[in-house]
């Protein structure tokens, strides 16, 4: 064979080129795939380690917050109970919205005045006027034996008008009836006690807890977030791993 049937054309060398950059490509294109893929199960199962440590901190917080609330319903049950059985009854709808917006303190409190600024914890108990109940603090409505966490309020907070108005000047720890015409209820925007725009009465038990149960629940509201953030992001990781998944 002569030398010159050896040598290679200009075409032949730029297929060789051609198939050698392809070859560097891909092999490269396999590299960055397999990093990629590594670096995302590595993600997926740090996610999964943060999930399940604020998982058993958030079970160890709310099995302590029972605790604290066990104590608060043992303390204020009683009080609740004997209004609830002594004033909720039925009432005249038409007197109740012609009269507007009324308030009777039931028991004087001995703590701070509630204002526009400052913030309380409640139980209450919402009737409507043929004495049916909408909404409690009880964890039963068949057996009123226990109350439910008391919900953390102030002027600012998704109240109802009446309620919101309702409140202003009682002192902590006492009781208040409230009795308020619709357009200060549920308005023309929520149907309550079989309709919109329907007048309803509250007795409000208002109370400022112990500072632990304050940062349990503080703490536990917290860290219920941070795990909802957490639930979020696995489920946009998952939803972009099935996206790009050939």
């Amino acid at each position: 064979m002569q030398e010159k049937d050896l040598k290679t054309t200009t075409k032949q060398r730029v297929v060789i080129a051609i198939i050698a950059a392809a070859l560097f490509f891909s092999t490269m294109a396999i590299y960055v795939l397999i990093v990629l893929n590594g670096s995302q199960k590595s993600s997926d199962t740090q996610l999964d380690a943060q999930i399940t440590e604020l998982q058993a901190q958030l079970a160890k917080k709310k099995s302590e917050l029972e605790e604290e609330e066990k104590a608060l319903s043992g303390k204020y049950l009683a009080t609740l109970l004997k209004y609830k059985k002594s004033k909720v009854k039925a009432y005249n709808s038409a007197k109740v919205t012609a009269a507007g917006l009324k308030t009777k303190d039931l028991q004087e409190g001995e703590g701070e005045k509630l204002d526009t600024k400052n913030s309380y914890y409640a139980y209450y108990v919402g009737w409507c006027a043929d004495g049916s109940v909408f909404d409690s603090s009880f964890d039963s409505a068949d057996n009123p034996s226990k109350l439910k966490s008391p919900f953390e309020a102030s002027y600012k907070s998704s109240v109802f008008a009446g309620w919101k108005e309702g409140v202003l000047g009682m002192k902590i720890g006492g009781v208040r009836e409230i009795a308020m015409p619709g357009e200060l209820g549920g308005g023309e925007t929520q149907e309550i006690c079989g309709g919109k725009n329907k007048p309803l009465k509250f007795i409000v038990l208002a109370i400022k807890p112990e500072e632990k149960f304050i940062k349990l629940s503080q703490n536990y509201r917290l860290t219920s977030y941070q795990l909802q953030m957490l639930y979020n992001k696995k489920r946009q990781q998952s939803a972009g791993a099935g996206a790009t998944t050939p």
